[in-house]
């Protein structure tokens, strides 16, 4: 099964009640590579369905996927960095 299909059918979650604050240092890294695998996997998907007129609602889902996991990589890394800045 493909992380794109995980994502659809809810089987990996991310966001809703997410908190990366409350994750080990290794288990937000761990997260943040599997957004960074989600965002290929819908980047793959989104070649195979771009440019076809039929396929539009699949792509705005791809569409929204992409802006979502982008958000949640983007929260996550914040956390992550401010980690990083008060080790120092």
């Amino acid at each position: 099964m493909s992380l794109h299909n995980i994502f659809i059918t809810g089987q990996y979650k991310l966001g809703g009640d997410f908190d990366p604050h409350k994750l080990t240092d290794e288990e937000l890294e761990q997260h943040i590579e599997r957004v960074f695998k989600q965002l290929h996997s819908i980047s793959v998907e989104w070649q195979t369905v771009w440019n076809h007129p039929r396929k539009a609602q699949e792509q705005q889902i791809l569409r929204n996927q992409f802006l979502w996991a982008s958000s949640e990589l983007e929260y996550a890394t914040q956390v992550w960095e401010t980690r990083q800045i008060s080790m120092r």
